[in-house]
């Protein structure tokens, strides 16, 4: 055996999981599939759900509080997957337990918040992402460099649809985050729409907001299931809008500027680009 070559070998990253959700199953696939990184630990404040993921992911550590994770296997990053309301406190405390931080969206539920944290990361030496992954969608690439390189040249209207029921409004779990106050469902859902938006468009002027078609969910929560958010930046305008309920799903962006435009469909994963050509309006679709 070579003892040389055992004490140089590389070192791992070692990342940890916070929640034991729904959404750690694809932060625990990614991880695993990374090289040079491995899954070390889980925590969820019901113990067992960490250890069933723990069990499932062949994950070596589970607890039941991340304080506890932090003292006794301190990784060298933390994926955090809780409730958004949570996400303040527990970034907060590993990036000052030197940490880097992983934060599903959306970042936190207040500017003042989001800007404490940055701060910390920055004082701290230490990384602090935020998962927008439909950014990253091959759909959504292939839209922001047809729009980046000028491809439809000056941009003046964005269209961004976001149609697909979500069930907990009639199915539960009527007690969580997102259901228990009504500007909840946009700062988690809206959030996907909005990174694209601000990627394209960067900050707006102005904001409008409408919501309508409310109901009250089991436990008295009000919960508005349709949104329209309309946005100016300079001479461009923009229109998010969100329906809940029941009915045919999509889920589009649409660009349009002065030579064209362009469709991202993030269920077909596709985007189709349109332009004008030499031969004219009655002729150029089929030339």
């Amino acid at each position: 055996m070579n003892t040389n070559s055992v004490a140089q070998r590389p070192k791992k990253f070692r990342a940890a999981i916070v929640g034991a959700g729904y959404i750690a199953d694809f932060h625990a696939r990614a991880i695993q599939g990374l090289e040079g990184v491995e899954l070390v630990s889980v925590c969820d404040a019901n113990l067992r759900s960490a250890q069933s993921f723990a069990a499932n992911w062949r994950v070596p550590m589970a607890f039941h509080s991340m304080d506890c994770m932090l003292k006794k296997d301190k990784p060298d990053s933390v994926h955090l997957l809780v409730p958004p309301g949570l996400h303040h406190s527990l970034a907060k405390a590993a990036l000052q337990s030197g940490v880097h931080v992983f934060l599903e969206k959306p970042m936190c539920t207040s500017v003042e918040e989001a800007d404490e944290l940055l701060e910390l990361a920055r004082a701290n030496g230490l990384c602090l992402g935020i998962n927008h992954n439909f950014l990253y969608a091959a759909a959504y690439q292939r839209l922001r460099e047809v729009v980046c390189g000028g491809v439809l040249g000056p941009i003046d209207y964005v269209s961004m649809n976001w149609f697909s029921e979500l069930e907990q409004i009639r199915f539960g779990p009527f007690d969580s985050w997102m259901l228990r106050y009504p500007g909840n469902i946009v700062l988690e859902i809206g959030s996907h729409l909005v990174s694209a938006l601000l990627d394209i468009m960067g900050p707006p002027d102005d904001v409008a907001t409408v919501a309508d078609r409310d109901v009250i969910v089991p436990g008295g929560a009000q919960v508005f299931r349709r949104w329209h958010i309309h946005t100016t930046k300079g001479r461009a305008s923009a229109d998010i809008r969100i329906n809940l309920g029941p009915g045919f799903d999509e889920k589009t962006i649409h660009v349009h500027g002065l030579f064209g435009s362009a469709t991202a469909d993030f269920g077909a994963d596709t985007c189709m680009v349109d332009q004008g050509t030499s031969l004219g309006v009655d002729f150029g679709r089929y030339g």
